[in-house]
């Protein structure tokens, strides 16, 4: 079956918001073996809602929007489709005293305009346990079936994983699904991880299934994917495993982990084996290296803190922060003074115990954030580099 992703919502034609929305919902699909053809983002505009329903429902099977569904009058995605298909509206009573009874929780008297939300096309279905008081929808009409969802991105989750797999199971059940096993890596360019396992990628691409891709993520890494499609997982797993192991022994020094791991989590394991206590003094990255590791890190015992400084570095600091805090290891990226206008050019330290380690790097001149977000990131390869090499 062919499925169509549709976006509504001014704001995303604008730029005003990032569209994550239909990034996951293809995932999901995929997830499910569903092949979405086609993605579209249209504003809040009636005709032009009403032409890209159209054209959907002439090209897909299963057509998924999110975004709409609020009670304001540019939220206009139901009247839309109702109209596009040619059905009336219907008011639903019981749905009205649910989304009542969802502001009387909070406290908050409704509001009028939020009774539009109990209004939907003719032989459309609530699902169910919507969290924000825009309920989904469910309508089958001439065999296309069509989900409404809310444009905001946890309820959209939520009733995505709630109600809509179930009925996308229904409509189309799964022969084969696909399964995905990712390697991350760090500190090497894409097109030498592509030289390292270009064979590999060869094999892969006779065969057909696995199949191999790469995504650059920025400062997260990159990710090599490798897919197989399978009736279950265990036999997915086993067409996958030999072909990663090959792949992790060519890319081994740049791996820092696998699937949803991250770089932040993989340092803080690594201090937790070798009995290590880690804190941050942060010049250039202003507290960005502290908060990620906070935000992304889990094994939180081993992070004593941070200090953010200002003017020249010293290399006493280090040793001041890491008495204080009661650490074994200090990082921190301090700013080179440099005549270049195209690249930051900052310094990583590490204070390992009594062993001070340095290296200078060169970060494109994006945003001064961005460049602080690079800089964290170089500054957790470096010790993982280092940590790996205690180790050994």
């Amino acid at each position: 079956m062919k499925a169509e992703i549709i976006s509504v919502g001014t704001e995303l034609l604008l730029g005003q918001l990032v569209d994550t929305n239909s990034v996951w919902l293809s995932q999901q699909l995929t997830s499910l073996g569903i092949d979405s053809h086609f993605k579209t983002t249209v504003g809040d505009n009636a005709s032009n809602i009403e032409q890209v329903m159209a054209l959907a429902t002439q090209r897909a099977d299963i057509i998924i929007a999110t975004g709409g569904l609020g009670p304001t009058q540019d939220d206009i995605t139901k009247e839309t489709l109702a109209k596009t298909l040619g059905l009336e509206l219907v008011y639903d009573e019981a749905l009205a005293e649910t989304i009542k009874e969802k502001f009387a929780i909070r406290n908050i008297e409704m509001s009028q305009n939020n009774y539009r939300q109990a209004y939907y096309p003719k032989g459309a279905v609530v699902l169910d346990q919507f969290p924000g008081t825009a309920p989904g929808l469910y309508l089958n009409h001439d065999n296309t079936h069509y989900f409404l969802l809310p444009g905001v991105p946890y309820e959209m989750k939520a009733i995505f994983e709630s109600s809509v797999i179930t009925k996308l199971r229904e409509i189309a059940p799964i022969e084969e699904q696909i399964y995905t096993e990712i390697v991350k890596v760090w500190g090497i360019p894409e097109s030498d991880v592509a030289e390292k396992i270009a064979k590999i990628d060869d094999d892969l691409a006779e065969i057909g299934n696995p199949k191999l891709s790469y995504l650059a993520s920025g400062i997260n890494g990159i990710s090599v994917r490798i897919s197989a499609k399978s009736q279950n997982e265990e036999n997915a797993l086993s067409l996958i495993k030999p072909y990663q192991d090959e792949i992790e022994a060519l890319l081994k020094p740049y791996i820092f982990g696998h699937n949803s791991d991250t770089m932040e989590e993989y340092i803080l394991s690594l201090c937790k084996k070798n009995d290590f206590k880690i804190a941050c003094a942060e010049w250039f990255t202003a507290g960005m290296m502290a908060s990620r590791l906070m935000a992304y890190g889990k094994t939180l015992e081993v992070f004593t803190g941070g200090a953010i400084k200002r003017g020249p570095f010293k290399r006493e600091y280090l040793t001041e922060i890491q008495n204080e805090l009661g650490s074994d290891v200090v990082l921190a990226v301090t700013e080179h003074p440099s005549e270049k206008t195209t690249v930051w050019e900052c310094q990583l330290h590490i204070l390992l115990n009594d062993q001070y380690f340095s290296k200078m790097i060169q970060i494109p001149r994006h945003q001064k954030e961005e460049a602080m977000a690079f800089a964290v990131i170089n500054c957790f390869n470096f010790l993982k580099n280092q940590l790996q090499t205690v180790e050994e």
